[in-house]
């Protein structure tokens, strides 16, 4: 089964940094993907002291979180700090830059995100240490509506 996720990179004048969810021999391994929740966020007329409750006047989707794990394949500590830098530059590279994650045989979506975060997703433990094999949890805010 396919399971990419692919950030557009067109503004640092690089190809995409892609993540794969399978053992195809890509860098950066990823699982733990976590699709943006829709959730309203609802504009309410000025409360009165004449009225219970609220008055709902109007709503819209709020911004979301895309997510994921992401994992290196790589055989040093020097080398899984540069593919942090290389993570850490592709989620900061703009305000704006387009997300496109790819799974099964479905057609792939594409989220506009903003920059996000790249954090270890459990700590450093002995065996990440060893075998430089940290996972990093990658969040990144979202426009909640597919592109």
């Amino acid at each position: 089964m396919t399971f990419l996720i692919s950030i557009d990179r067109t503004l640092l004048e690089l190809d995409p940094l892609v993540f794969s969810g399978e053992d195809d021999g890509t860098v950066l391994g990823c699982s733990g993907y976590q699709e943006p929740a829709m959730q309203p966020r609802v504009d309410y007329f000025p409360t009165s002291v004449f009225q219970d409750g609220d008055d709902p006047r109007g709503w819209s989707w709020q911004q979301s979180i895309l997510g994921w794990d992401a994992f290196p394949a790589v055989a040093t500590e020097t080398l899984s700090r540069a593919q942090h830098a290389e993570i850490v530059a592709a989620i900061t590279q703009a305000l704006k830059f387009p997300v496109t994650v790819t799974v099964g045989d479905a057609a792939p979506e594409t989220w506009t995100c903003n920059p996000g975060s790249v954090v270890y997703a459990t700590g450093r433990t002995f065996a990440d240490l060893s075998y430089h094999n940290p996972v990093w949890a990658i969040s990144l805010p979202c426009h909640p509506v597919r592109s």
